[in-house]
């Protein structure tokens, strides 16, 4: 089986049967696809229409992240 079909089965049975210990146990590093999936649509995003955004609120969002990312360690 390859990785997107355990994960496919995973999230069926997540849905389909509530969220058990035994249904995140089947995709081993689920954590890590979701994020690097979030990654790659936040860049592309931000790629694609961080033109239109003005240079302020990009400097004021870099900004805030950097905080909160020296808030929480």
């Amino acid at each position: 089986m390859s990785p997107i079909e355990i994960f496919l089965m995973a999230m069926y049975r997540i849905l389909n049967h509530g969220s058990s210990a035994v249904a995140w146990r089947v995709v081993r590093g689920l954590g890590t696809l979701i994020n690097t999936g979030t990654v790659l649509v936040g860049g592309g995003v931000g790629y694609f229409i961080g033109h239109r955004i003005p240079e302020s609120m990009r400097v004021l969002v870099m900004q805030v992240v950097g905080l909160a990312t020296m808030i929480m360690g």
